[in-house]
């Protein structure tokens, strides 16, 4: 994956891994790096700090990623990289996690990376190029102790990915799972 002169979107940057991807692409030479985080205050001063822009969302909304896709599009012509990095740990266990906290695990740790594929994969269709990172844990590939939600949602997250690959990689789409 080439950085150099790339418009890259990184959710879940205002902290952690997120921050720590847009640090390297700045470093890598990165046209530019959209902070993008549910925090709004916490991404602004990353954004402040590595000379971006940032963008308030939970990923979890298709409607929040289709205004920062658009939000893109207008600042920096398009996207050539997104991360799809949020993702929360959830309520542990099995037997104690609500319906609810089983829903929001899932619309961040899933489809998250779901819209974000959705409203961006066109564009780059489009332009034959284009590549996702979707962060997926270890935890997909075998377990999260202690976590059924957890294990779930990032299996499926990186068997989304690996769908995406095989559908869309002979038309320039590439994928990469963290």
């Amino acid at each position: 994956m080439d950085i150099l002169d790339k418009r890259i979107v990184v959710t879940g940057a205002a902290g952690g891994i997120g921050k720590a991807l847009a640090k390297a692409f700045k470093h890598e030479g990165a046209k530019s790096v959209l902070i993008a985080d549910i925090d709004g205050e916490r991404a602004s001063k990353t954004a402040a700090e590595l000379g971006f822009k940032s963008f308030q969302l939970n990923v979890g909304n298709e409607q929040e990623i289709k205004s920062l896709i658009d939000f893109m599009n207008e600042e920096e012509g398009g996207i050539d990289i997104f991360c799809s990095n949020a993702g929360i740990g959830g309520v542990p266990m099995l037997l104690d996690v609500t319906t609810e906290d089983w829903q929001n695990i899932w619309d961040i740790n899933l489809m998250g990376h779901v819209h974000a594929a959705k409203h961006v994969i066109p564009q780059m269709l489009e332009r034959g190029s284009g590549y996702l990172v979707n962060t997926a844990s270890a935890a997909g590939l075998l377990t999260q102790i202690g976590s059924a939600p957890y294990s779930v949602t990032k299996a499926a997250a990186l068997s989304l990915a690996e769908w995406i690959k095989i559908t869309y990689g002979a038309k320039g789409i590439g994928v990469s799972c963290l």
